[in-house]
């Protein structure tokens, strides 16, 4: 009997040491788990830091460049208004100056300093016998070097 005594306490302590190993391997798979959403949670924080540092980066040098084109725009702006008040030399391409005086326009009204409403009106009757598109052009090339305004 003691046999069998013996061998009933063995076998509970094999099932207890059982139960206690299998408590543990579930004890050290929820700790698996919490260390690998603690990881990933801390790799999430540390990307999302990466990604914002690298953003700010990324608008400086946006903020940075729109600032010098600002600048630039302000310089060609400040020059632009400055030129339209000069009284310095205006020149028409050769080919305009030739269109204009086959067209009967007096080169000399229009490099004194600009056509008034009479030298215009001169200007538009001129240009009757081109086309709109040739009209036009002339008058475009006459607006950007500053004849008339």
């Amino acid at each position: 009997m003691e046999q069998a005594a013996g061998t009933t306490d063995l076998q509970a302590m094999i099932e207890r040491l059982a139960a206690a190993a299998n408590l543990l391997e579930h004890a050290v798979e929820q700790m698996g788990l919490k260390q690998v959403a603690q990881l990933s949670a801390e790799a999430e924080a540390s990307l999302e830091r990466i990604v914002a540092t690298a953003e700010a980066k990324w608008e400086a040098e946006l903020e940075r460049k729109l600032e010098f084109v600002e600048a630039q725009l302000e310089t060609l702006r400040v020059s632009r208004t400055a030129g339209a008040g000069e009284s310095g030399r205006r020149t028409l391409p050769a080919t305009m100056a030739t269109l204009l005086t086959k067209q009967g326009v007096a080169l000399e009204s229009v490099e004194a300093g600009g056509l008034d409403a009479a030298a215009g009106g001169a200007l538009d009757k001129a240009l009757a016998s081109l086309s709109i598109e040739q009209r036009i052009a002339v008058k475009a090339q006459l607006l950007r070097s500053g004849a008339i305004g």
